[in-house]
């Protein structure tokens, strides 16, 4: 039997070509994310948290291959938001159900309590029903829901909003 080994680690820059080719499947092809095409590369470089910023950028390797990417963003720039985290997770589509998710969760929020982050929120396509279990099953619960907020593939695309306190 074979057992891959999964490290999960802050991204660099040199992960950004992997990170994107990730991204790809899911802008061209589906509507889990709203980009209607895969933007370059300083789309995510962009992303990555500068010295002392209170975000994170975590890549998921398995056997020497990035097979996931987990990061926060400022859910607002109001000054009141700012213990509050948009989470984004991503895995490669032939990775997904096998733990690559998981382990990029469970990392991402122990770095996040570390820096002091009290609430993490997820925006999900409505359809999305795998997304919607992870989150449920990883103590997010559903907060909302907001019809037509996206528009892809010639369709009005609805959202379920899930959060977490920490």
């Amino acid at each position: 039997m074979l057992i891959l080994t999964k490290i999960v680690r802050k991204a660099t820059i040199s992960d950004m070509p992997a990170v994107l080719n990730i991204y790809h499947y899911y802008a061209d092809e589906t509507t889990i994310s709203f980009a209607e095409e895969t933007p370059d590369l300083f789309y995510f470089v962009d992303k990555l948290p500068e010295s002392g910023e209170r975000n994170s950028f975590l890549v998921c390797e398995e056997d020497g291959a990035i097979v996931g990417y987990a990061y926060s963003n400022y859910y607002s720039s109001s000054y009141g938001y700012r213990h509050t985290r948009e989470l984004s997770i991503y895995t490669n589509n032939q990775a997904t159900s096998k733990g690559v998710g998981q382990a990029l969760l469970n990392e991402i929020i122990n770095e996040l309590k570390r820096l002091n982050i009290h609430v993490l929120i997820s925006v999900i396509t409505a359809g999305n029903e795998p997304s919607i279990k992870f989150h449920l099953k990883n103590q997010f619960e559903e907060v909302g829901f907001l019809k037509e907020v996206g528009h892809k593939f010639d369709q009005w695309l609805d959202v379920h909003i899930l959060q977490r306190i920490l």
